[in-house]
């Protein structure tokens, strides 16, 4: 009967486990908040400056500004693919970090003026 016990107890520590270790979710972005909000601040005005272009010169003008976007931000377009998907996944953060992206929108429109 112990061995019994023993034996139904394990399986079960198994899978208690393996439940919660499948469960684990990221809690943190992928990289710096500051970071994240520039990086999106910059693609957002990007997106903005592309909008009236069509065709293969938005395409042509997308690849430049997103390669540029990269290189400032010393980011791979994985990194920007991971950021995305983290937001996706995480709406409260989302909403959290396009709270300061729209800061960043208010400073721009400020030293504009």
């Amino acid at each position: 009967m112990n061995f019994k016990f023993l034996y139904r107890f394990s399986i079960w520590a198994v899978f208690v486990t393996l439940f919660f270790a499948a469960c684990k979710e990221e809690q943190e972005l992928p990289m710096e908040k500051d970071k994240a909000v520039k990086i999106l601040t910059d693609i957002h005005i990007a997106e903005a400056a592309l909008k009236p272009l069509s065709g293969s010169d938005k395409d042509k003008a997308a690849a430049l500004i997103y390669q540029q976007i990269r290189s400032i931000h010393e980011v791979d377009q994985a990194t920007i693919d991971t950021l995305l998907s983290y937001l996706k996944r995480n709406p409260e953060e989302m909403e959290r970090v396009y709270e300061e992206v729209m800061v960043e929108f208010e400073k721009l429109a400020l030293e504009k003026e």
